[in-house]
């Protein structure tokens, strides 16, 4: 793998690594008090503090998952792609960055949602 082959294949890794650490760090510390700054803010999350105790750590849990298989994912991705199809290195850092990204914000609000909705209701 040439210098910068590598240099975009770590890139394509850094957001994976980022999501499964902030994940456990949203698990295993969710901010204590419901606010606007940081946490899994949504209205839902933010209807009572058991809603917003659960959604943070449901969210968190989640994200650290994801994180974990989008970072074996997105290094098979990387290299199939980059050596298989002879796309552009830097266009497939951007598409796999892409699509990691809209796969992470769906595999966090959904079924977080759908799980608030359940033990919450409305």
């Amino acid at each position: 793998m040439a210098g910068i082959e590598l240099l975009l294949f770590i890139c394509v890794l850094i957001c994976p690594v980022i999501a499964a650490i902030a994940g456990f760090i949203l698990m295993k510390n969710p901010p204590k008090e419901i606010n606007d700054t940081k946490g899994y803010r949504t209205k839902r999350s933010k209807s009572s503090q058991e809603a917003w105790d659960f959604a943070n750590t449901y969210s968190g849990r989640n994200t650290m998952i994801y994180g974990i298989v989008a970072l074996v994912l997105s290094g098979i991705a990387y290299v199939l792609v980059v050596k298989n199809a002879g796309f552009n290195p830097l266009a497939a850092m951007v598409l796999i960055i892409l699509i990691q990204m809209v796969v992470m914000i769906i595999v966090m609000i959904v079924p977080t949602e759908k799980k608030l909705k359940e033990k919450f209701g409305e």
